[in-house]
């Protein structure tokens, strides 16, 4: 019997220490008011310290210091999540941790329960180890903005359990692998600037996506939500585009920066597709960016013709809240059918061949934000309906040929605008005085047309450019879009975003500006008619950062107050007819890195600056009375070396150098005559100094041979 009891005893023992060992209590569960948090594995503690030997900071930033080998419950490390309940593993985000190295450890697989992963934002380099493809519980996989190099691993294709994948900017190449085909339940798919070394040679997309087949096209595997393949080579071969028609839940497509020559078969052709599978057609189509291709033809009318005799409206389906086909080569007329788009927030068709007038109807998109038609061939006046697109923040409609004066309406019913760009158009007439109602406006560009009159005073109302505010949020259109495990529920949502961006100008050149551009404060009025002098409320804009009032007819004198503009950086008054000085208070305009007040009929001396005098002198050509620094001209009173005369006076400022001298003298024989007497009374009152003086004065003179 006692030998029994011995055994069983030390089996609860031993039962004990591992529960202590491997368990610890928190309040709030069952049993006594407490629940049983299971501690990390050592199998995985130690695969995560493995893991972190091959690594190392760039930035010294500490990002793992809890990752010790004295610290055992792993659960505890920052970017580590465990299950509460088994202990093991889940979650490994350690996104933007400034980690540079390769990932050779063979270890991560032993992290045999993790499904999230997420290794972005970092200067991982290398090869994507093939052994990831071992990790089959993997659901999220995130390797985006690294430096891995190399080919897509084909195991990657055995993660059949992923819902997400992010590839995104690095140093890819090759072709995305057709075992890709196999991530059937893959929700989120962003391979960007995976650069093919022959377009899309050995890389079928339909095949890599999800294979297409009869039976495919009644099955529910169409899972995708977001697919993202920017800048790769792709091209508008139709095959590779089929698995399109079958994806009912796609929210985001962008196919930007490719090689598509024509819009993807059934994206933009849909009267061929046959009747059993239209109601397949993506019906959450969010956001489609089609933008930087070589898509020609004419603009797609995405109100359709189904076989030739009946049309079908897309919106009734939800269909697009962001559409960007820019910088492609589309031409014809905007089709009038922008009704069915009520949902519609960005309308991007910029930099295309586009031609006619702009619709009515695209005053029926009430929702608009962005409506960018930059650099078309549009012509015409701007249609009365546009007033209704109230939510408008972003009217881009440079270089057309838009005529008519400047609707008085977009300063009345547009309040929400932040860019304003009409510039290079046709545009005639005054500036209209409503415009200064646009308290929100940052950039007013209406450079390049015909208009006249006067520069309104008003403008001291755009508040925008008065005030210092907060970081600006207007070019940011956010979005978020829900996804799903294939049981149904919710997971999580992925967020996404369309940047404005425009071509302004900027320090005498153009330049495209994206996410800075809600920080830009800008005011160009140039190459106009106008007439007048130049309000000195416009000064009164003190955050204001560019004004271009060059090439007009513009008279009077600058601004006295213009030097309380200390946010400029860019100043081009050129090619007026200015006059008088140039204010003393531009030497305070300490930010001025672009100056140009060229051709005009200024006089008088340049102020002094540590700016003003940094300009080449081009900056100050063509006024002939100006004088000073950087110019060669000398102003009048200005010194002038003189020859010196035989009696060393040179004549004007020779009195003041002579009594200068003088004083100088004075003082050196007043100074001698105090420092002799005061030597001479200390030695005649001291009698031991004396001695040892006149001492000191006998040896250095027997040394010297005079004695």
């Amino acid at each position: 019997m006692g030998p029994c009891v011995f055994i069983i005893f030390s089996f609860l023992l031993l039962f004990l220490e591992t529960t202590t060992t491997n368990q610890s209590e928190a309040p709030g569960g069952g049993g006594g008011g407490k629940v049983v948090i299971r501690k990390c594995y050592n199998k995985e503690r130690q695969a995560l310290l493995h893991f972190k030997s091959h690594l190392q900071d760039s930035y010294d930033s500490d990002h793992l210091t809890t990752w010790r080998a004295d610290e055992h419950d792993c659960c505890k490390w920052r970017g580590v999540t465990c299950n509460n309940q088994t202990g093991r593993v889940i979650n490994l985000e350690i996104r933007n941790y400034n980690l540079e190295g390769e990932i050779i450890s063979r270890s991560l697989p032993n992290l045999c329960f993790l499904n999230h992963l997420d290794l972005s934002v970092n200067f991982l380099y290398g090869n994507i180890p093939t052994f990831i493809g071992s990790m089959t519980r993997l659901r999220y996989l995130d390797l985006s903005l690294n430096v891995f190099n190399g080919t897509v691993p084909r195991s990657i294709g055995l993660l059949t359990e992923l819902r997400y994948l992010d590839l995104s900017i690095n140093s890819l190449y090759g072709t995305i692998p057709p075992e890709f085909g196999n991530l059937t339940n893959l929700q989120m798919l962003e391979v960007a600037e995976l650069k093919t070394s022959s377009g899309l040679s050995g890389c079928e997309l339909s095949q890599v996506i999800y294979p297409y087949s009869s039976s495919f096209l009644n099955s529910s595997s169409s899972s995708i939500v977001y697919l993202y393949l920017q800048n790769n080579n792709l091209t508008s071969s139709m095959d590779h585009w089929l698995f399109l028609l079958t994806n009912n839940n796609l929210s985001t497509l962008d196919l930007s920066g490719n090689m598509l020559d024509g819009i993807p078969k059934y994206i933009g052709s849909l009267y061929t597709i046959p009747m059993e599978i239209w109601d397949m057609w993506p019906s959450q189509l969010i956001c489609m960016n089609l933008s930087s291709n070589n898509i020609s033809g004419k603009a797609p009318d995405l109100s359709l013709n189904f076989n030739n005799n009946s049309v079908i409206d897309l919106s009734s389906n939800g269909f697009y809240e962001f559409l960007d086909l820019s910088y492609d080569f589309l031409s014809g007329q905007i089709p009038e059918c922008l009704w069915h788009f009520k949902e519609l927030k960005v309308l991007n068709l910029g930099h295309n061949n586009l031609s006619g007038r702009l619709p009515p109807s695209i005053g029926s998109l009430i929702q608009l934000e962005v409506l960018d038609l930059h650099k078309n061939g549009l012509f015409g006046e701007l249609p009365l309906s546009i007033k209704n697109c109230t939510n408008l923040t972003t009217l881009i409609l440079g270089a057309n040929k838009f005529s008519s004066n400047v609707p008085v309406w977009i300063g009345e019913k547009l309040s929400w605008l932040y860019v304003l760009i009409l510039r290079s158009n046709i545009f005639f007439g005054t500036i209209p005085l409503q415009l200064c109602q646009l308290q929100k406006l940052q950039i007013l560009d209406l450079s390049m047309n015909h208009l006249h009159g006067t520069i309104p005073s008003c403008l001291d109302n755009l508040m925008s450019m008065v005030q210092k505010g907060l970081l600006p949020t207007q070019n940011v259109h956010s979005y978020s879009i829900e996804w799903y495990y294939s049981g149904g529920g919710l997971y999580d949502f992925q967020d996404d975003e369309y940047v404005d961006h425009a071509m302004i100008e900027w320090q005498g050149d153009e330049h495209e500006f994206f996410r800075n551009m809600g920080l830009l404060k800008s005011i160009d009025l140039s190459s106009n008619n106008l007439t007048g002098q130049i309000p000195y409320e416009i000064t009164n804009l003190y955050q204001l950062i560019s004004l271009n009032l060059s090439n007009n007819a513009l008279l009077g004198e600058i601004p006295l107050t213009i030097g309380q503009m200390k946010q400029l950086e860019t100043l081009d008054l050129s090619r007026n007819n200015l006059s008088g000085e140039m204010p003393l208070s531009m030497s305070g305009m300490s930010f001025l890195n672009h100056l140009d007040v060229s051709y005009n009929n200024l006089s008088g001396r340049i102020p002094s600056s540590t700016q003003l005098q940094s300009f080449p002198p081009s900056t100050y050509d063509g006024n002939t009375r100006l004088c000073g620094p950087p110019l060669t001209k000398k102003c009048t009173g200005d010194e002038e070396s003189e020859p010196t005369s035989v009696n060393g006076k040179s004549g004007g400022d020779g009195e003041d150098i002579d009594e200068v001298w003088g004083w100088f003298y004075i003082g050196g024989g007043t100074g001698f005559a105090t420092g002799f007497w005061i030597a001479i009374g200390a030695l005649l009152l001291n009698r031991r100094g004396r001695h040892a003086f006149f001492f000191f004065t006998f040896m250095i003179a027997s040394k010297i041979g005079f004695m």
